[in-house]
């Protein structure tokens, strides 16, 4: 299922148009990957969240499922996370990377989550891993607001912990 989101994305657009493209994943793919979605792991739902961004489908107004589809998204999301799912430092870039690209208005208490787990994770990820997380969850969590945020410079795993908490800290 996963696979066909990101084949989809990955077309030229001289052989499928953009509208084309769109017009597919409105209609059998939407349905699908919403009946599926609880069963998806971790890789496989940010790899559709990024395609979704990649096709600028907004699931804000993709009526009727689109909405749907978040809030379901939304709920395996929470559900991977309270399984421990971000261990593997690149399973988690490519959540932070999904989510960021698919341009959903995510609740800031999932977004909070998603950064209080993993924060701990930090220490057993790779560099390039941490790297991708600092910098797509201060856009992910920012917004549109964190053009010089996101040219932290790569440090050291103890430090970037560090980083992130006071990129993070309340104000």
């Amino acid at each position: 299922m996963w696979q066909a989101w990101v084949r989809l994305a990955k077309l030229p657009e001289p052989e499928a148009p953009a509208a084309e493209r769109l017009a597919f994943a409105r209609k059998p793919l939407l349905g699908k990957t919403l009946a599926m979605v609880d069963q998806m792991e971790l890789r496989p739902l940010a790899n559709v969240l990024w395609a979704i961004g990649k096709l600028r489908l907004d699931l804000t107004r993709e009526e009727p499922l689109g909405p749907h589809l978040a809030a379901e998204l939304q709920a395996q999301i929470r559900l991977l996370l309270s399984g421990g799912a971000l261990e593997v430092g690149m399973d988690a870039a490519q959540l932070w990377s999904g989510m960021f690209f698919c341009k959903y208005p995510w609740p800031r208490e999932l977004l909070g989550e998603l950064l209080a787990r993993s924060l701990p994770c930090l220490e057993t990820w790779d560099d390039v891993a941490v790297t991708e997380v600092r910098v797509i969850a201060v856009a992910v969590y920012y917004g549109e607001k964190c053009q010089g945020l996101a040219l932290l410079k790569p440090t050291p795993i103890p430090a970037c912990s560090r980083v992130v908490l006071a990129v993070f800290s309340p104000r």
